[in-house]
């Protein structure tokens, strides 16, 4: 899961080349970044954060699609943080999962002008892609901690030590089984209707 958001934007830039990127998820009323490529700038990246309420992210949020901005100089929207580096060309693109948008994929290039729609389509394939295994991803480690939790309760109750009233409590079956008799079922189920 860790090594997910780097891989993201390692494999954009096969498909799209840009200079710099960054890949954010909306947490509340801040985007944190969870990955960044081609930045000189060596502080860690959990000291940096943008607002989910600026205007350009608003933007890509509501028309749920790429946004190219040719020269961020003259844009009026555009806010230049001290650790952003001086990129002219930018593109926000939205990263969806489940029909909403949970953050933004920026890609800069150094001249202005330099993305055009095409970019924007490609980038917005990607996204939408990487949205599903983002999701994917933080699904499963939820799941696999669960899993953990549950392992530890049926190990935790089964220890002699623990039994105080003489009776044991019925065992907690791990998820991992869990899921493999309902899947079982399932296939019963399937074959007799």
């Amino acid at each position: 899961v860790e090594s997910l958001p780097s891989r993201v934007l390692s494999t954009l830039n096969a498909l799209i080349k840009y200079d710099r990127g960054s890949l954010w998820l909306q947490e509340g009323p801040k985007l944190m970044p969870l990955a960044q490529y081609g930045y000189a700038d060596e502080r860690p990246m959990h000291q940096k954060s943008l607002s989910s309420q600026g205007d350009i992210y608003r933007k890509i949020t509501t028309d749920r699609r790429p946004l190219i901005i040719d020269d961020v100089t003259v844009e009026s929207c555009w806010q230049q943080h001290p650790w952003l580096p001086g990129d002219r060309s930018w593109m926000g693109v939205p990263v969806t999962a489940k029909g909403k948008t949970i953050g933004m994929i920026c890609l800069t290039r150094n001249n202005k002008g330099d993305f055009d729609e095409e970019d924007a389509m490609w980038a917005q394939s990607y996204a939408s892609q990487a949205g599903i295994a983002l999701e994917n991803a933080y699904l499963y480690a939820e799941i696999a901690a669960m899993n953990e939790r549950l392992e530890r309760i049926v190990i935790a109750q089964n220890e002699p030590d623990n039994d105080t009233t003489n009776s044991k409590p019925p065992s907690v079956k791990p998820l991992v089984e869990i899921q493999a008799n309902q899947e079982s079922f399932e296939t019963i189920k399937a074959t007799k209707c």
